[in-house]
């Protein structure tokens, strides 16, 4: 019966060896790394350097930080074939909105928005609007280049302010809307 124990506190020490060496070998974040000797930061950490002398270079471990998530664009909705958005000709406007999924650290998120309008002679795409954005919603009027009767596409992108990730920012897929005027007749 004695053995058995022994044989139990060599498997328990063992293991506390073991834990002690993953302690010292991945060490959390705001450890020293860098240096001649090259004290490296464990997975999912990068060395932030603060000191580039190549004989000593010296940083602190930091955690690598995610992109944001892809919003979720909601309305006009993404969907095929393309929505027709009906504008009031005397203030024509199309809300544009989607939905912020968040970042996986935790951070903030800003978003970038990228209008175009179909140009059915050349057949191309022509930026009409693009910017930064706070919230979850713009409104796209006259004035950023609506027009009616015309297709639009739009994307919207979720950007971590911080940076340090790679990529630092997720975009959604371009989504189609085309917009019709509604006649002065039906107008309220």
């Amino acid at each position: 019966m004695k053995r058995i124990f022994s044989f139990a506190g060599f498997i328990m020490f063992c293991l506390a060896t073991i834990q002690a060496a993953a302690d010292v070998l991945s060490p959390p974040e705001g450890t020293a790394c860098g240096g001649f000797a090259g004290v490296m930061c464990p997975a999912g950490y990068y060395c932030e350097y603060f000191r580039k002398d190549i004989t000593d270079a010296q940083g602190v471990c930091k955690k690598i930080n995610e992109p944001p998530r892809p919003p979720t664009l909601l309305s006009p909705p993404p969907i095929s074939p393309s929505p027709i958005v009906v504008i009031d000709p005397r203030q024509p406007a199309v809300e544009l909105r989607w939905q912020n999924n968040g970042d996986p650290d935790g951070d903030p998120v800003v978003f970038w928005i990228n209008l175009a309008r179909s140009d059915a002679q050349s057949q191309r795409w022509n930026t009409v609007f693009t910017g930064y954005l706070q919230g979850t919603s713009f409104t796209f009027t006259r004035q950023q280049g609506l027009e009616g009767n015309s297709c639009y596409a739009w994307q919207v992108l979720a950007i971590d302010p911080y940076q340090h990730s790679k990529p630092s920012y997720a975009a959604t897929d371009w989504a189609i809307f085309c917009t019709a005027v509604m006649p002065e007749s039906k107008v309220p």
